[in-house]
């Protein structure tokens, strides 16, 4: 299932010349709930190809999952134009329609915390990374 999302989203990135590591080391089966996994990851990859699309220069996109002592270590890195948005020290969506977006991060928050994890989000001028940590 995980290599079914990542070849999904990765689709439309074909043809924008983006350099893309995928680095996964995780058994067939985990002791994870399919929609909390795909919430997981198709949220972090939609908005990493979101701001690959928006990125001019250099476009990298890295993806990492291992499982080690009973956790699932789950990161995304990728360049991004260089401005994040805030509001009360939370990031928050650049799309117009506010109503209908800036639900995914959120939602990828919801779900680590459903397994006693946590995901951390750092930035700077080139690069965004999201991590997530769950306890499986």
């Amino acid at each position: 299932m995980v290599d079914s999302i990542i070849n999904y989203k990765l689709r439309s990135v074909s043809d924008w010349n983006v350099a893309v590591t995928v680095d996964i080391v995780i058994p067939t089966e985990l002791p994870i709930e399919i929609v909390d996994l795909s919430t997981i990851l198709t949220n972090l990859l939609d908005n990493a190809v979101q701001a690959l699309q928006k990125t001019d220069g250099k476009r990298e996109l890295k993806i990492a999952m291992t499982y080690r002592k009973g956790m699932l270590f789950i990161a995304v890195k990728n360049t991004y134009p260089g401005k994040v948005h805030y509001e009360n020290g939370e990031i928050v969506t650049t799309k117009e329609d506010t109503e209908s977006h800036g639900y995914g991060l959120k939602n990828v928050e919801s779900a680590a915390e459903k397994y006693h994890g946590i995901c951390q989000l750092h930035h700077n001028d080139v690069y965004f990374d999201a991590e997530v940590a769950l306890y499986l």
